[in-house]
């Protein structure tokens, strides 16, 4: 199963914040990759990797699969706009209509208005 996040804003704009200094961002994604390879020796499921650190150890992560949003580090820590979407499954691998696309595809799925969390099933 292959996971997709999109996000569309519906209103036409969004708003974020200007990154005063990115130095100090890329110093923050250093810090929490330091971290988490000196927590190797403590965690008995750690991976040396934050993002995977973050999920890694709850045997049930498939089920919320969600959560892995509040895993990002650097410049999209506080992205949210797909965060609490609803879960679109993509059931057809079909692309025989661009224009009017049918419910199940992936085509159709990245052209909805709300924010989603895209699964596919197909390959």
């Amino acid at each position: 199963m292959r996971l997709i996040l999109h996000s569309r804003v519906s209103n036409g704009y969004c708003n974020y914040e200007l990154v005063q200094d990115p130095e100090l961002v890329v110093h923050q994604v250093h810090r929490a990759i330091n971290a988490s390879r000196r927590n190797l020796g403590y965690l008995s499921c750690g991976t040396g990797n934050p993002i995977d650190d973050c999920w890694r150890c709850d045997p049930n992560w498939d089920k919320n699969r969600q959560r892995l949003a509040d895993c990002a580090i650097g410049f999209g820590k506080n992205a949210i706009g797909g965060r609490d979407g609803k879960i679109y499954v993509v059931t057809d691998s079909g692309d025989d209509d661009p224009v009017n696309p049918k419910p199940g595809t992936l085509r159709h799925a990245v052209i909805q208005d709300e924010p989603l969390w895209i699964f596919s099933l197909v390959t």
